[in-house]
């Protein structure tokens, strides 16, 4: 049983879809636990500000290298 932030939970996806950990993008909404493994692993992380955790303050580690409010902000 894998969870985040379990690296081989991460490391099975980019053998799935054979990429390079920093061609990947994680976007989620908990930085308590989301962001922690794909950051090892080099994946670009996106934290969208919705939901219970919209106002969560977290330090870097635990954060994602972009914010965004909603998922429609996405390009």
């Amino acid at each position: 049983n894998l969870a985040k932030p379990a690296e081989p939970l991460f490391a099975w996806f980019e053998d799935q879809f054979q990429l390079p950990g920093h061609l990947i993008a994680y976007i989620a909404d908990n930085p308590t636990k989301d962001f922690i493994g794909a950051k090892r692993r080099e994946w670009k992380t996106i934290r969208v500000l919705t939901g219970e955790f919209s106002d969560m303050i977290t330090d870097n580690d635990h954060n994602a290298i972009f914010v965004i409010k909603r998922l429609s902000h996405l390009i």
